[in-house]
């Protein structure tokens, strides 16, 4: 009994700690696309990168994608995947290295929405890393700009971010 929940638990932790940096996922799966997409951002391939985006994430984005320090600097775990229809969620968790002396990590819960269309899946909405680059605040901000309040969003740190909710539901929060 214990050797099996042992090699569940080993197995687990395996999967997570290389989700970037192990065997690549299908590419055709949720998951694999934000495996890619995490890889290309870390790496620096910001093209690549941006390939995995929705298309009006390509379009409206500001072109400077952010600049990470390097991918050992980062253990990102996946934590679930969830797909209703053409929308998936995908809930990762980062462990994001401190750049003081010590080297410290700290944790956060992230998660990405896809929608499934004629090429594939592709990214719509990401709490983490490139901020800002969301068809949901680029909604915000366009309901903003003609006057609306665009209170119907709740995002950064809230306690109904995907990402949290997942995490709470697995424990891990």
């Amino acid at each position: 009994m214990w050797s099996a929940i042992t090699v569940i638990v080993l197995v687990a932790a395996a999967v997570g700690f290389t989700f970037v940096r192990g065997p690549m996922l299908d590419p055709s799966t949720p998951e694999g696309v934000v495996q890619h997409y995490l890889q290309a951002v870390v790496e620096g391939r910001r093209s690549d990168a941006r390939s995995y985006l929705s298309d009006r994430l390509q379009r409206e984005c500001e072109s400077e994608m952010p600049r990470y320090r390097s991918r050992d600097a980062y253990r990102i775990e996946w934590i679930e995947t969830v797909v209703e229809g053409s929308t998936a969620t995908v809930v990762t968790s980062v462990a994001q290295q401190d750049p003081w002396i010590f080297g410290t990590y700290y944790e956060f819960y992230t998660s990405f929405t896809l929608e499934l269309g004629e090429g594939g899946w592709r990214i719509t909405d990401q709490e983490w890393p490139w901020y800002g680059c969301s068809e949901a605040i680029l909604d915000r901000d366009a309901a903003q700009q003609r006057g609306s309040d665009g209170d119907e969003l709740r995002h950064g740190g809230d306690e109904t971010m995907p990402g949290r909710e997942a995490a709470q539901r697995k424990g891990l929060a």
